[in-house]
């Protein structure tokens, strides 16, 4: 994100990460992690090129801000220090920076830099005590491979997505593809790093397939092509049934396992037969 203030003529590079990331103490140079790529790119990317791609005027300084989990502001700061030093001896002129810390409390979100206030900002207020942050990703590979929570909020929200997709077919055949109901529930597809829509896509498929096969029981046709399923509801009789099963507590309660079986989600009770 970029936040430009016209009063004082800066640019503010704003970069959000759920945790920090070091680099390689063993050779003494930076690693090639992709987070560590991004932020050589992030720190070489001036104020005056940013102003200058975005046409924004009167622009006198700039800095990057790094937003990160409390606990990681102070490993992200040596990290930045260390890459903008790496930087400066190849020559380069690094980005000015700063890491502010973010945290959740049962009363809001709060930000903390102890350079720039000596108490927390809050920036977002809730009187519930069990609120969380809505992720507009749901699952990440590339910052936790193995978040599970990440990992049944993708799945949630496919579940929703797959049941509107066949339920809007109706009586006839219709098309799912796996890659469109990915696009549907994770908004940044389509310029999402490659690695990660693969991640994703798989386990995207694997669960489409699961929830296609239990639905099969309860009238629905399927027939899987190169890049997704032909799906078909052969009367008004077979929809019926479908819209029943897709709207009852068979299909939305449950738990979900890490790992999904092949032969079906375990939320699935058994749908009766036709």
């Amino acid at each position: 994100m970029v936040l430009f203030s016209e009063n004082q003529g800066r640019v503010l590079e704003l970069e959000c990460k759920t945790r920090s990331f070091g680099v390689d103490t063993s050779t003494g140079a930076a690693s090639s992690g992709e987070e560590v790529k991004q932020a050589r790119t992030l720190l070489l990317l001036t104020h005056e090129v940013i102003a200058g791609t975005l046409g924004l005027r009167d622009n006198k300084s700039g800095m990057l801000v790094y937003v990160i989990a409390t606990e990681s502001v102070v490993k992200q700061e040596e990290t930045l220090d260390e890459l903008s030093t790496e930087l400066r001896g190849y020559g380069q002129a690094p980005q000015e920076h700063s890491v502010w810390g973010m945290r959740n409390t049962e009363d809001g979100i709060y930000l903390c830099n102890v350079g720039v206030a000596r108490e927390d900002i809050r920036v977002a207020e809730t009187d519930d005590p069990s609120w969380e942050v809505v992720r507009t990703i749901p699952f990440d590979p590339s910052i936790d491979a193995n978040d599970q929570k990440g990992v049944l909020e993708l799945r949630e929200l496919i579940r929703s997505s797959v049941a509107a997709t066949v339920i809007n077919i109706g009586v006839g055949q219709g098309w799912l593809n796996p890659v469109c109901e990915c696009r549907k529930v994770i908004p940044i597809w389509d310029i999402w790093d490659p690695d990660c829509r693969k991640c994703v896509l798989r386990k995207a498929r694997d669960y489409i397939r699961s929830i296609l096969k239990q639905a099969s029981k309860v009238g629905l046709n399927y027939e899987a092509k190169d890049s997704g399923y032909l799906v078909e509801i052969p009367t008004e009789r077979e929809r019926a049934a479908i819209v029943r099963y897709f709207s009852s507590p068979r299909y939305w309660q449950g738990d979900i396992e890490a790992k999904m079986p092949q032969e079906g989600p375990t939320m699935f009770e058994e749908p009766v037969e036709l």
